[in-house]
């Protein structure tokens, strides 16, 4: 589902507000959402595994505006869960998720 988080990089005083959503891995091909940078969530990719977050074009610009995202560690916040470091594993495009015309939203 989506719903609202925060994103942050490590040490930052203020977090970037987004919309979350939870996905599996072949959530960005069935939506056809281009993978700009790094890579999609794989099977791989479970609980037991290094916690990852894919994040939009947009996201990456505002958070990390001269540096490459992919590769960076960033502190995500969720209702209902506490903050948690995770690696960026990929930069997708932007994604209008209300309407065609409908600015996109970082995610």
């Amino acid at each position: 589902g989506n719903t609202e988080a925060e994103i942050g990089r490590v040490g930052a005083a203020s977090p970037l507000t987004l919309l979350g959503v939870v996905a599996s891995p072949g959530f960005f091909s069935t939506l056809n959402i281009a993978l700009e940078r790094g890579r999609v969530f794989t099977d791989a990719d479970r609980a037991a595994a290094e916690p990852v977050v894919v994040i939009s074009a947009s996201a990456a610009m505002r958070l990390f505006p001269n540096e490459d995202a992919v590769g960076q560690m960033v502190n995500v916040t969720a209702p209902a869960s506490s903050r948690q470091l995770r690696r960026i594993v990929g930069v997708v495009d932007d994604v209008r998720y209300v309407s065609p015309e409908a600015a996109a939203t970082p995610t």
